[in-house]
């Protein structure tokens, strides 16, 4: 990915723990960053051409406790937005409104957002795995998002047409 095409990374100010490690991490990668107070997504991505790119960071047990449907459909209105989801399932049971929570539980949850909200949803287990993917997401819309649906589909078919 080419750091050259993101203008700024918006740091939501209040996730306070999270802050200072953002606006760390990405100064580290040359790519400016700020706090803010965003609306949606607790990193935006701004891309030259001003396109933004929301990503909604949860812990495990937030994302199991309170993912709101308001959230997911302000989210699932934007171009380009995810949700990255830190930690395990474990970390919850110490919490007793989610003694009952499983992976099944978890995995159901997931699969309604993705296929009603159209909204990815992805899991790491740390912080510098969470850094990561969101480069890497970000750069595969980049390299992407001109491309229509129909376009890949179509290349797709050209690619898989024996000779």
């Amino acid at each position: 990915m080419a750091n050259k095409d993101i203008i700024k990374v918006l740091v939501d100010s209040r996730e306070q723990k999270f802050l200072n490690k953002s606006l760390i991490f990405f100064e580290k990668q040359g790519i400016p960053a700020e706090e803010n107070a965003n609306y949606d997504g607790d990193l935006v991505f701004i891309l030259k051409d001003s396109t933004p790119i929301f990503i909604e960071r949860k812990s495990m047990c937030d994302f199991c406790q309170s993912y709101s449907s308001g959230q997911c459909i302000r989210l699932g209105e934007k171009d380009f937005a995810c949700v990255i989801v830190h930690g395990n399932i474990h970390q919850c049971r110490n919490i007793p409104t989610l003694k009952h929570i499983n992976q099944t539980s978890v995995d159901k949850m997931t699969t309604n957002i993705m296929m009603l909200y159209k909204i990815p949803v992805f899991f790491v287990d740390n912080e510098v795995a969470y850094f990561k993917l969101c480069l890497t997401i970000v750069g595969a819309i980049l390299k992407n998002k001109d491309k229509s649906l129909d376009v890949i589909r179509a290349h797709a078919t050209i690619q898989s047409r024996p000779d």
